[in-house]
């Protein structure tokens, strides 16, 4: 049974917290979710028609009978935590979430970087206005922060970061911070000191919106 299980929502500082877990259990001891699966990765988050929309039934399934037997002491990676929910009970759960207008932008940036899916084709305002940008976090959260046992805010790293390596009793180990998406950063500050394109973007990110807000005041 695992020790640990990391939902990493896509840029919301996975990378540095995975950098993490590296550092304290040894790469061989971490194992990505979907490396298990005969699935062909978090692709199927967005694909219509995948198992997980067109046949959950038998995704939920394929899912629980892969990982029942799995004994890696951490599990990481671009899962929703509710399609975990029947395996590993009271396994500590740990995500960071994070602005959601910030969380977009990055997403954003990061698919034009990588130009996924042709996105290239579209302005970053159109993209990050598209339905496959919309409330993500809580997507991978199920729209809550119950299930989880520790909840990181990503602008405030560093703090959530000690509480989460007390709880655990990681001693001695230092935050990472890695994997910042810089691409067309001029682009990307003007779409972010753009006041009616911000509040069009909460309002269409509400879920996300009241996830965050809900972390924060926790």
């Amino acid at each position: 049974m695992p020790e640990l299980i990391f939902i990493h929502i896509p840029k919301n500082a996975g990378i540095s917290f995975w950098q993490t877990l590296r550092e304290v259990y040894g790469e061989n001891n971490i194992k990505q979710i979907w490396h298990l699966l005969p699935y062909s990765g978090d692709l199927e988050l967005g694909i219509a028609g995948s198992d997980l929309f067109r046949n959950h039934a038998k995704f939920r399934k394929t899912v629980n009978e892969s990982l029942k037997d799995i004994d890696f002491p951490v599990i990481f990676g671009h899962m929703p935590v509710w399609i975990l929910e029947d395996l590993w009970p009271g396994v500590p759960r740990v995500v960071f979430v994070r602005n959601p207008v910030d969380q977009v932008l990055s997403r954003v940036f990061h698919w034009r970087k990588e130009n996924l899916y042709g996105v290239q084709s579209m302005t970053p305002r159109q993209l990050a206005l598209s339905p496959i940008f919309r409330n993500n976090q809580s997507l991978y959260t199920g729209d809550s922060l119950k299930p989880f046992t520790h909840v990181g805010i990503v602008e405030d790293y560093e703090n959530s970061f000690k509480q989460i390596a007390g709880s655990f009793g990681w001693e001695n180990v230092q935050p990472w911070h890695d994997h910042t998406t810089n691409h067309e950063n001029d682009m990307r500050q003007e779409l972010r000191e753009d006041v009616e394109f911000c509040r069009e973007l909460e309002e269409v990110n509400y879920r996300d919106m009241a996830l965050y807000d809900w972390a924060v005041n926790r």
